[in-house]
């Protein structure tokens, strides 16, 4: 709901067209599926099973996805310009990070990533962006933790972005916790009453159904 009139766009960049978006990867993805790892297979017998080799499993993966993305996508976050309407560079690396590690080990990678640069609101737009255009569907309510965080940045565009992430979501189950937050800038607080509305209208037709 950010007005594209107000400075709270000015990051954006002019992207004449989606030709403008250079960053290309090749399709040949490795898929992680975890059922196939021993160590957290559904299938294993629950004597057998080490929470520390789980543990030391996700750490790995984790330690190996930041080695190989870590300086990639931060790089390509700060060299780009988000437009709205565009897929941007980094959420195109943000899928190939997901395709290839899975959705947890993508998400404790953005989140490491977002603590450590938590002071660069460049970055920081850039990744509430991202979170907001994720699948609902994908959700586990890990995601919140980042986005309370962004709406105690003094920034007034990245507490909209924050916001945008639950009008994007469009889920329910989120309405006490945006009902809690005390926003304290007029046109936050309007953003916010709208997205509570418009979750109270929702969960209002789901209990009539």
């Amino acid at each position: 709901m950010t007005n594209n009139n107000s400075t709270a766009r000015d990051y954006h960049g002019n992207l004449e067209n989606n030709d403008a978006i250079t960053y290309e990867f090749k399709p040949e993805l490795t898929i992680y599926d975890s059922s196939s790892n021993p160590n957290i297979s559904s299938s294993r017998n629950d004597s057998d099973y080490n929470p520390n080799s789980l543990d030391n499993f996700i750490n790995t993966k984790l330690e190996e996805c930041e080695n190989k993305y870590n300086y990639l996508l931060y790089n390509t976050i700060m060299d780009e310009y988000i437009e709205e309407g565009y897929m941007s560079n980094s959420q195109k690396l943000y899928e190939r990070i997901n395709a290839e590690f899975g959705y947890n080990i993508t998400y404790l990678f953005l989140n490491k990533l977002y603590i450590k640069n938590s002071l660069n609101n460049k970055l920081i737009k850039s990744v509430l962006y991202i979170m907001s255009e994720l699948n609902p569907d994908n959700l586990n309510g890990n995601e919140v933790g980042i986005i309370v965080c962004a709406l105690a940045n003094k920034d007034y565009e990245t507490r909209d972005l924050a916001l945008r992430c639950f009008e994007t979501w469009n889920d329910t189950k989120y309405l006490d916790l945006l009902k809690s937050f005390d926003i304290g800038v007029e046109f936050l607080v309007e953003y916010l009453q709208y997205i509570i509305k418009t979750l109270e209208e929702k969960l209002e037709k789901e209990r009539v159904v």
